[in-house]
């Protein structure tokens, strides 16, 4: 017995072992593999594309609640946290645009082909795009009338943020808390732009104004932040009467004690600064301002047309179209020598016209669905590659009903709830 004994742990002990070095190699491999993966240039140029998205997408905890990428995998870490929106963090985020093109540029391009390429190609523009943008890292309004900090920050709340727990209710509440961050950041950021000379003009700041200080007029529990979340806590399961009013009562006194003082900071700020604006609104009056507008134009049309290319083309464009308007208007019985005279007149004839009022607003909204819906089916055999997501017409929040721009689209989260 004794014999066997030591065989068998002579035996057990070689078997350790060797289960200790594989798991020494194993470790090793490891460490040659994730070190560089997150830390150093990584081996395979697709880990680099997968590092720099879940880099960036973990610096913006509301790009990842836009996305829903980890719900679907239990994971919500980032669900009650807004964005570092300090000029530290902006900093920070100009060297990682630098910092990861220079690695992509690393890594041999010719080698490349098919879909490996094309990943490249488009990365390297966008990249190489920020990169050149970083160059005016302040030449921006983060402040203003059609998307500015100040209607962003309560539309992510009520747009975005997902709402159908207890668990995201509280999620909700803590994420209302930080408004008060967020705006002093901002303020800081303004205050720094307008040493530099960069201030909006003043219809800018004008419309601005008047949508803060609506969104700030009613009471707490009459705001856009507090009645969404009271509608929405109606409808949870896992939320009874008694916990829906306690929930509802602790953000009521966060937006009176944080979110109201928070724009009560910023509308002075603005009320200070307006005193000091001018009436000129192009970029031109920026401190280089020429070279910022020839960058704007080609990270927003991906060209590299001149200034002049562009209006031209617009021009072209313009005559292009009135030229069938006026084929269109004149097989209808309308004058086609003044364009603006009949378009305008066109907008007063009752059949266009929609009853300023809530059904009104329905049925336009109705029949914008439908045209949606006709030219999607339109595009069926135009494209091999289709969204998932349609997409769907819903009211501009009230609260930006009089400075928000005509339309504009909101993409819908990855897990398909929106």
């Amino acid at each position: 017995m004794e014999v066997r004994a030591t065989r068998g742990g002579f035996a057990m002990g070689k078997v350790k072992k060797s289960i200790l070095s594989v798991l020494g190699l194993l470790l090793v491999a490891g460490a040659v593999f994730v070190v560089p993966t997150i830390w150093l240039k990584p081996w395979s140029i697709d880990h680099f594309y997968a590092r720099v998205f879940v880099r960036f997408a973990l610096r913006h905890p509301m790009m990842l609640s836009g996305m829903r990428l980890l719900e679907p995998m239990g994971l919500d870490f980032h669900n009650d946290d807004l964005d570092d929106f300090s000029m530290a963090f902006h900093e920070k985020e100009i060297r990682f645009v630098a910092d990861e093109l220079e690695t992509l540029r690393s890594y041999d391009r010719a080698s490349m082909e098919g879909d490996r390429a094309l990943s490249y190609d488009v990365l390297e523009w966008f990249l190489a795009d920020q990169n050149e943008g970083n160059r005016w890292p302040y030449h921006g309004y983060p402040v203003n009338q059609l998307g500015g900090i100040q209607s962003g920050l309560p539309e992510f709340m009520i747009n975005t943020h997902h709402l159908e727990s207890k668990k995201e209710a509280e999620q909700y509440i803590a994420r209302v808390g930080q408004f008060g961050r967020v705006f002093d950041q901002v303020l800081e950021d303004l205050a720094h732009r307008e040493e530099l000379g960069i201030v909006p003009p003043r219809f800018v700041i004008d419309h601005v104004l008047t949508e803060m200080r609506g969104l700030i007029a009613p009471a707490p529990a009459e705001m856009v932040l507090h009645t969404h979340f009271t509608g929405k806590l109606a409808e949870m399961e896992d939320v009874d009467e008694a916990a829906a009013a306690a929930l509802s009562g602790r953000l009521e006194d966060e937006i009176r004690d944080t979110v109201v003082p928070a724009y009560e900071r910023l509308i002075a700020f603005f009320e200070r600064q307006r005193a000091v604006a001018t009436d000129d609104d192009g970029v031109w009056k920026l401190p280089d301002g020429k070279a910022f507008y020839d960058w704007t134009l080609r990270h927003h049309t991906t060209t590299n047309l001149s200034a002049e290319e562009i209006h031209r083309l617009g021009l072209d464009e313009v005559e292009r179209l009135q030229a069938e308007m006026r084929a269109i208007l004149a097989a209808e019985g309308y004058p086609t020598d003044d364009l603006a005279a009949t378009m305008n007149g066109l907008n007063e004839e009752e059949r266009f016209l929609y009853p300023d009022e809530d059904a009104g607003r329905e049925r336009v909204m109705v029949d914008f669905q439908a045209i949606i819906d006709e030219i999607d089916q339109g595009l069926g055999g135009l494209f091999d590659v289709r969204p998932e997501s349609g997409v769907r017409v819903e009211r501009v929040p009230e609260f930006r009903q009089a400075t928000a721009p005509g339309a504009y689209y909101d993409a819908p989260p990855f897990d398909g709830s929106k």
